[in-house]
């Protein structure tokens, strides 16, 4: 990482997510199996109407620019894949490894970060890959 911009807003934000994140795990674990992919539908729903308030308020388009209709989608083809991978999951699986797996996306991310876009990843970076891949093997089955 090249550590410019706002660097504690980024960690503010980043540990609001994390905390907000594990939320959303706890309270979707508490839903039962019958009421199917629903839980994230309404979750998505409430986070557009949240996004489409505060870009109102801000003067933002709600919508993405027209070039970026392909890559947006994209995005959202694969994000709502995996989230409603992650609550068929819970659905049917334990809290703990469901949420340690599920959540290995950053790292994944990371890794090809590196491996498609040529990032360069220190020594410390590596090592913490590889404790996070670690510490997923000790919490799934463990």
């Amino acid at each position: 990482p090249n550590f410019t911009g706002d660097l504690k807003k980024g960690v503010l934000f980043s540990a609001l997510s994390g905390v907000s994140y594990a939320a959303l795990f706890v309270v979707l674990d508490l839903a039962s199996p019958e009421s199917g992919h629903w839980p994230m539908v309404s979750q998505r729903l409430v986070g557009f109407g949240v996004f489409a308030f505060l870009s109102k308020r801000a003067t933002v388009s709600i919508f993405p620019d027209r070039r970026a209709i392909g890559l947006a989608s994209l995005g959202a083809f694969w994000g709502g894949l995996g989230a409603l991978s992650f609550l068929y999951g819970l659905q049917h699986g334990d809290l703990a490894p469901v949420a340690a797996a599920g959540t290995q996306y950053a790292a994944v991310t990371v890794a090809c970060g590196w491996l498609f876009r040529g990032e360069t990843l220190r020594l410390w970076q590596w090592l913490g890959l590889l404790g996070t891949m670690g510490s997923l093997t000790l919490i799934v089955f463990g």
